[in-house]
């Protein structure tokens, strides 16, 4: 998952466990938390701030599952290409007037391609690939794998 230019990170999720990995930090990043986190895992239980990111594991169910609450609006957008993929946009409009545009493919199964927020407070844009991929997720080596409440105490005196 990359985020911007706020760095690249790896997330390992179970259904019982979650991984995380920085793969690039952000350049103003400080240096104690670059030198703590580098080449390792963050792991921790099921109610610590890592589960935030396993809601990206999520991220397409909850999308196609979204309830319309009545109070946005969706807009047949653009034919294009995502990735060398023919593809369809979709304008979302918030009740708040934020539009997302979602990217769906234009032939075959219509697999979600990208979702692009340009506006509002948390802009960003996700690509998604490898539809009908096999996947294993396996756990990190444990030697690589640090408790997340261990870091948070290591940061913390550092």
């Amino acid at each position: 998952m990359g985020i911007g230019d706020t760095g690249r990170t790896e997330v390992l999720h179970t259904g019982a466990r979650t991984w995380m990995a920085s793969q690039q930090g952000h350049p103003q990043a400080a240096a104690a938390i670059v030198q703590l986190f580098k080449g390792h895992y963050l792991t921790g239980p099921a109610d610590d701030d890592l589960q935030g990111a396993v809601g990206m594991c999520s991220l397409i169910k909850g999308i196609t599952e979204e309830k319309d609450d009545g109070g946005g609006t969706y807009a047949k957008g653009s034919a294009g290409t995502v990735n060398g993929t023919k593809s369809l946009s979709i304008v979302a409009t918030g009740p708040d007037g934020e539009t997302s545009t979602l990217y769906v493919a234009a032939e075959g199964e219509p697999y979600l391609l990208r979702t692009e927020q340009t506006q509002g407070s948390e802009p960003g844009q996700l690509t998604f690939s490898g539809f009908k991929e096999p996947l294993t997720v396996q756990a990190p080596p444990s030697d690589l794998v640090i408790d997340v409440s261990v870091f948070t105490d290591q940061l913390t005196t550092a």
